[in-house]
């Protein structure tokens, strides 16, 4: 088992910033604690004498932003890498131990705020995504403070969001098309709490609450538990935000090795009108007749069979919205990038509800159930 957190200190550039951050965190089980809003503008690598390590990055050039991670004594010996991508995004690699502990990468997020332009906004998500991407270790996890609120998943076609929250935000949305693009899972939304357990920023006088920053995991059954640490407070207005994971070896092997053809479908016309053409024959041994007739069925099912095709959920057009998005992201244009990015988002959405519409209208037409059809597309349990 394994504790991942994520916390927004404020502030981690005096040293007595970061005594207070170590007594709070000697107090609390955690195995590693993304830390963002150092505010530091120069890096610090330390090992106490306890044995815990701190990675430390810099912020901008106004003394915005800045990621970290602190990473407890037993897991300091796995420490492979942490490196700054940028002053809002730090990449902590752990190495597989010779127990059943595997290979895991800890991604480190600050987002800008909803007082930013919309293009630094998608410029932000657009590191995040590439950065993501080139990793390819089989166990990923993300967090961080996005400035986002997600509530609860509200049409079946949200599979990467789950059935708890407080609300939504319009930097929520913007989450969501992160988390769906890349096939993670936001895992705040995976399990119920009281709103007491659940914020994790309180704004001066107590008076609004607000749940904005997230983990999020690229592998849903890892994960056993997401909750805040009320006791944990070093004068910061968030509260620390910890998950619990089991990542096994096991698991990993499983899923590497799981094969993943397609499933065949009969044709049961086809299959009719083969399994027809037998032929009684005037035999003495019933047995003998019996395997023939086996037989002549299993032929009859296998010229019946095709394979299941998977439409596609998204159409040519949006693939293309997609395909220049990444474009203009490569070249550098930013401003173009923003509006392609809203422009996908717009027709992801469109194409959801039309698919959704589509299934709907062929369970009708088959008269199958319309209540089981619906929690089959949700939970996918049959590709249309």
């Amino acid at each position: 088992m394994m504790a991942i957190c994520t916390f927004n200190a404020r502030t981690l550039a005096s040293e007595a910033s970061i005594e207070d951050l170590m007594v709070q965190a000697r107090k609390t089980r955690y195995d590693v604690i993304g830390l963002t809003e150092t505010r530091r503008h120069r890096p610090l690598y330390a090992t106490f004498d306890t044995g815990e390590e701190q990675f430390l990055a810099t912020c901008d050039s106004r003394g915005v932003g800045g990621v970290g991670v602190l990473v407890n004594t037993n897991l300091a010996m796995n420490i492979d890498s942490f490196e700054q991508l940028t002053t809002r995004i730090g990449r902590l690699r752990l190495r597989r131990s010779c127990g059943s502990t595997s290979a895991l990468t800890v991604f480190v997020a600050y987002a800008p705020t909803s007082s930013y332009d919309e293009d630094q906004i998608e410029t932000f998500y657009m590191d995040l995504e590439k950065f993501y991407r080139e990793d390819h270790t089989f166990y990923k996890v993300i967090n961080g403070d996005f400035n986002a609120k997600i509530g609860p998943r509200r049409t079946p076609e949200e599979l990467h969001i789950g059935t708890h929250g407080l609300q939504w935000n319009e930097q929520g949305e913007r989450l969501s098309e992160f988390i769906m693009t890349t096939r993670t899972i936001h895992g705040n939304s995976q399990f119920q709490k009281p709103t007491s357990l659940r914020w994790t920023w309180e704004s001066p006088g107590g008076e609004y609450h607000n749940e904005i920053d997230h983990i999020i995991v690229n592998r849903r059954y890892c994960l056993t538990d997401v909750g805040v640490v009320p006791k944990f407070y070093t004068g910061s207005d968030h509260r620390l935000l910890r998950a619990r994971f089991f990542f096994s070896r096991k698991g990993e092997k499983a899923a590497k090795y799981k094969k993943r053809s397609p499933k065949p479908t009969i044709n049961w016309d086809l299959f009719t009108t083969l399994a027809g053409f037998w032929e009684d024959t005037v035999v003495d041994n019933i047995d003998e007749e019996y395997e023939r007739l086996i037989q002549h069925l299993r032929d009859s099912a296998k010229k019946a069979e095709g394979l299941r095709t998977t439409k596609r959920r998204l159409s040519h057009e949006t693939l293309e919205l997609i395909r220049q998005r990444g474009a203009a992201r490569a070249a550098g244009n930013y401003q173009l990038t923003s509006e392609l990015a809203r422009r996908c988002r717009e027709a992801i959405k469109e194409d959801l509800k039309e698919r959704r519409a589509a299934v709907f209208a062929e369970a009708a037409e088959a008269g199958r159930s319309i209540r089981n059809t619906r929690r089959d597309f949700a939970n996918r349990k049959k590709k249309k």
